[in-house]
């Protein structure tokens, strides 16, 4: 996919001595080599992603992320009771091999 990043030259703009008071407007979409047009969106109040090419529209659920050994273990140092499942040496041993490879 290419990531799209448009720099409009109103956020360039200065209109006068007391700074730029402007809106700012957010704006996300990618395309995809096959010409979707993907966007954020919500639905019912749930973020889901809006694929659109050539006046067709598709809908696409954003499931939430699943609860890993660590984000427990920082829910418990937050508050919650303790994680019935820590990380064991494997998942632990794979990690510490990633960050070592990203090191290099």
């Amino acid at each position: 996919m290419a990531h799209l990043i448009i720099t409009w030259a109103a956020d360039l703009a200065t209109h006068g001595t007391e700074g730029n008071d402007r809106e700012h407007i957010d704006l996300f979409y990618m395309v995809t080599d096959k010409g979707w047009r993907i966007t954020r969106d919500s639905q019912d109040g749930e973020p889901v992603w809006a694929a659109s090419r050539e006046g067709q529209t598709e809908i696409i659920p954003c499931p939430p992320l699943t609860t890993t050994f660590y984000d427990a273990f920082a829910d418990y140092i937050d508050g919650a009771p303790f994680p019935s499942t820590l990380a064991d040496i494997t998942s632990a041993s794979r990690d510490v091999a990633l960050i070592r490879q990203q090191a290099y």
